[in-house]
């Protein structure tokens, strides 16, 4: 089902207008120099326009643009979130993701226009979380609990505990970091917590957290926070040649309120400039969803399921921004765009 946009995304103009190059670091152990940030894209020459890509939010989480520039060439990144409450029973069920009715929003563009990667808590989280343009796996920072297993696909996912970094942000610095590791600032919405992780992959659609409440406010409960499947945040891509290509997003951040019983989990997907785009089109699909206007039920069910095997086979970027499945030669899942009566047709048709 795709979902009407409750929050409308930044204009493209404005937020890469609003996010500029920050400064570099001061250089760290195992503290990447050249942590992904946004830029305000570079003047094309007066020979070769490029126009940015018109960008559609169809879902009711807040969303936003950033362009980032590194190892990987130079590239779009989306960024969205997802509001979970936690139920009794330890489910998870998507929130109103609307500003002031549970849903944490992106930062405001005024904080994004400051030049550095604030890592400040506000109700939003941190600018730094949000304005690194990737992130090769998923962090989990926990407010009034621990962090004790994650699982994911039906296996055990390795779970890296935090150092804290210049007072105010957190990285991996074990013997088996990797040669470039990610800071995340240790934050849940407007707390500041003392402890985080980050897993050896992205955290998907039926992951789960296994999560102990701290004995004084929980009562020692742990808690099996599993995200809905599906749950599928994508970005349809439309490019200036007429592909269309449907590109995953992934779990990037997941911040767990046990005190305000909430999940807040952070997607991004990047795309590079090159070949054009037209049109970004974020998408989702939840449970429960409904066939569109016209279409009948086993059609939306064939449909729906095309599409989902077809970001299944998307293989997540290794090393590096930019996904794989973004690339306008790819062949989609032909069931997410005809019926099978109609490819059938086509088939015969060749």
């Amino acid at each position: 089902m795709l979902l009407r946009s409750l929050v409308l995304a930044m204009p493209l103009s404005l937020v890469l207008a609003g996010c500029a190059t920050a400064p570099p670091q001061a250089p760290a152990p195992s503290q990447p120099q050249d942590q992904p940030r946004p830029e305000v894209p570079a003047k094309a020459p007066a020979d070769a326009p490029h126009a940015e890509p018109e960008v559609a939010n169809l879902t009711p989480l807040p969303s936003l643009l950033l362009i980032g520039e590194d190892a990987a060439g130079r590239y779009y990144s989306m960024v969205a979130k997802a509001t979970f409450t936690i139920e009794a029973d330890g489910r998870l069920s998507l929130a109103d993701q609307g500003g002031g009715h549970g849903g944490e929003p992106m930062a405001p563009q005024a904080d994004m226009q400051d030049q550095s990667m604030s890592t400040e808590c506000k109700p939003y989280g941190a600018v730094a979380n949000q304005r690194t343009t990737w992130f090769p796996y998923t962090g989990v920072f926990v407010r009034g609990g621990t962090l004790v297993g994650a699982r994911a696909d039906g296996a055990d996912v390795a779970a890296k505990a935090l150092t804290e970094h210049e007072g105010a942000q957190m990285l991996y610095t074990g013997k088996d970091a990797d040669a470039t590791e990610y800071y995340y600032a240790p934050c849940v919405g407007a707390q500041r917590v003392s402890t985080g992780w980050r897993l050896d992959r992205y955290l998907p659609d039926g992951g789960q957290l296994r999560v102990r409440a701290d004995a004084r406010g929980g009562k020692g409960q742990t808690l099996e926070l599993k995200i809905p499947k599906p749950f599928a945040p994508f970005v349809l891509v439309r490019y200036q040649s007429g592909a269309m290509i449907p590109v995953p997003m992934r779990a990037v951040l997941a911040t767990v309120d046990l005190a305000e019983r909430r999940v807040v989990m952070q997607y991004q997907g990047t795309y590079a400039v090159e070949p054009a785009i037209r049109k970004m089109e974020l998408r989702l699909i939840v449970p429960g969803s409904r066939p569109s206007e016209g279409e009948t039920a086993a059609r939306h069910a064939e449909r729906t399921q095309a599409q989902l095997r077809d970001l299944a086979r998307c293989a997540p970027p290794k090393g590096h921004a930019i996904e794989p499945c973004a690339n306008p030669q790819r062949t989609p899942d032909p069931l997410i765009f005809y019926s099978s009566q109609q490819v059938r047709e086509r088939a015969k048709r060749r």
